[in-house]
């Protein structure tokens, strides 16, 4: 199954990232960011670059709900509503 995380680089988007990269249902795991896209995950967090190395991506609703199967919104109030 395809996942997409959005608001990957709180506290909750890690533990997510941690818990997704061991299930074994999980095929392809991405991760948003609507305020650090095109970041390197592992150059803001450093000591999870053995569990998730992949880019920042911008966030568009519309293609997300289109190309994944399961989409966590760990973002703050305003950008989930968003």
């Amino acid at each position: 199954m395809k996942v997409a995380i959005v608001g990957a680089t709180g506290y909750g988007g890690i533990e997510l990232i941690r818990l997704l990269r061991q299930h074994r249902h999980v095929s392809e795991l991405s991760v948003f960011s609507s305020s650090q896209a095109g970041t390197n995950y592992d150059d803001i967090y450093p000591h999870v670059q053995d569990i998730y190395q992949g880019v920042l991506k911008s966030v568009d609703a519309h293609q997300l709900a289109d190309e994944y199967d399961v989409i966590f919104v760990s973002a703050p109030p305003g950008v989930a509503a968003d």
